[in-house]
């Protein structure tokens, strides 16, 4: 089985990464992915330091961490890579979207959206930062038998700990 972490939209919202990031590693996962608007390189360096691997893209409030890529797994979008046989592009806006690759993967819009169009998987996370929205939000992509599905988990800033939800994925 593949688990691949995804959360975006973190912005000032480290503790929160920290987290979510602490939570997809207990899950499993072998891949944590950041869609962009990371915010504060703290959430780089706790990618990094749960020694899963990781990839980010920059999103459009990350112009002060360009001089970081080459200390992280961070790229501009966007980025495209394989991982265990499965086709990703990893993206901040949404602007990048057709349907290229097996999973695609952005954020921007702070709204969690998942499903499929032409054979291809598209991904939200939502937001870690829960400033349009209020929830905080992030995703669990697992694959088995090359059959997907998604989790999200969601949690209201008066909750203690996130929900975990399996996602109907649905034809766009």
């Amino acid at each position: 089985m593949i688990k691949v972490g995804i959360i975006s939209d973190t912005h000032q919202k480290s503790k929160i990464a920290r987290e979510a990031i602490e939570i997809l590693k207990t899950q499993g996962a072998s891949l944590l992915l950041h869609a962009g608007d990371i915010g504060q390189i703290q959430t780089l360096e706790d990618m990094r330091d749960s020694k899963v691997k990781y990839i980010a893209v920059l999103g459009n409030n990350d112009w002060h961490l360009k001089s970081e890529c080459d200390k992280f797994e961070l790229f501009n979008e966007p980025y495209k890579f394989e991982f265990k046989g499965i086709n990703f592009k990893l993206m901040h806006h949404p602007r990048f979207l057709e349907a290229d690759s097996d999973v695609i993967v952005f954020g921007h819009t702070h709204s969690f959206t998942i499903g499929t169009k032409d054979g291809c998987l598209f991904i939200n996370p939502g937001e870690i930062c829960g400033r349009k929205f209020e929830n905080f939000t992030f995703a669990m992509l697992e694959f088995k038998d090359n059959s997907p599905k998604v989790y999200k988990f969601i949690k209201a800033p008066n909750e203690a700990e996130f929900k975990k939800i399996e996602v109907t994925i649905q034809e766009f």
